[in-house]
């Protein structure tokens, strides 16, 4: 098993590789259906293919059951960010979602010191900072920091789940 295969994969393939012994009866009730629909005999399949198509087609069937399920992507959902910031006149949100541009996505004032916005995001791990007049930036304190501070600037994190988690 030094290939990664786990001991479930090894055992199906070990059943795959096992030789098969066709059910004479139900060869016999294919081979009739067959020409029943008018398959000329010579296009039949000799005993010795049947079996390796049969054991193809259940190698086949065994393959596809132990892909990994693909599922579509979870759609983007609207999250907002809320941050108390008292004197400034402009807020905005910069982070992994906008490319970490200020002037992206700029927060509305919504009452008071209070400055909110909704951002469309899939599920997912984002970073981000709030910038206050265009050149303080700050963390949110309403949310856990982000330990990969790559500039030198504290953001903080978020996680997205997805729906159902």
């Amino acid at each position: 098993m030094g290939d990664g295969r786990t001991p479930e994969l090894e055992g199906l393939v070990a059943a795959l590789r096992r030789p098969v012994e066709a059910n004479p009866k139900l060869r016999d009730r294919v081979l009739a259906g067959a020409r029943a629909h008018g398959v000329p005999r010579r296009a039949m399949l000799s005993r010795p293919r049947l079996v390796l198509a049969a054991g193809a087609i259940a190698a086949a069937l065994a393959v596809v059951a132990l892909l990994p399920q693909r599922h579509a992507p979870e759609a983007a959902r609207l999250i907002p960010f809320v941050v108390t910031a008292p004197d400034v006149e402009r807020v905005t949100i910069v982070g992994d979602f906008n490319d970490w541009d200020p002037q992206a996505t700029p927060l509305a004032r919504l009452s008071g010191n209070a400055w909110g916005v909704m951002v469309k995001l899939p599920p997912g791990r984002y970073r981000y900072s709030f910038v206050l007049d265009g050149s303080r930036w700050i963390a949110d304190p309403g949310a856990p920091r982000a330990a990969d501070d790559d500039f030198g600037l504290q953001s903080s994190v978020t996680t997205i789940l997805a729906r159902g988690l």
